[in-house]
């Protein structure tokens, strides 16, 4: 999933840009960058392909993998960013703190929280992930 990931946002890096992800058991989260509506649908769409092709090949098997559109939240402060990163990156822990479980807060190894991970990815372009990205490194 992690190389999906990686490749998808070196594949589309001029219109749509993956800046974090979180890999969760049913779902992903994802932070993008993406110039306009239509560059987020296309930008969605070439990922929610790659990814369906990536997984049945490995799986062994046939069919839709995406279940659902995506939700998109567009940020525009950077409170709303900063906490869009924390979220993204400390997923996993926020939903066991949720249920009454023992949460380590430790960086989400499923996520872009690593810096191995966020090495191979784009860096922002936009002023806000740029600020938010580095006050959260």
């Amino acid at each position: 999933m992690r190389r999906v990931l990686q490749k998808a946002a070196r594949q589309f890096r001029q219109m749509f840009r993956t800046i974090e992800y979180s890999v969760q058991s049913n779902h992903v989260h994802l932070v993008v960058e993406a110039a306009d509506q239509r560059e987020l649908s296309r930008g969605m769409q070439g990922f929610g392909i790659r990814l369906a092709k990536n997984l049945n090949l490995r799986l062994e098997r046939r069919g839709r993998v995406l279940s659902d559109r995506y939700h998109a939240r567009t940020l525009r402060t950077p409170t709303q960013t900063l906490n869009a990163l924390r979220y993204v990156r400390q997923n996993t822990h926020l939903h066991r703190w949720r249920e009454g479980l023992r949460a380590s807060w430790n960086p989400d190894p499923c996520s872009t929280a690593l810096d191995a991970a966020r090495t191979k990815l784009p860096e922002p372009a936009s002023y806000l992930l740029g600020r938010a990205r580095s006050a959260f490194s």
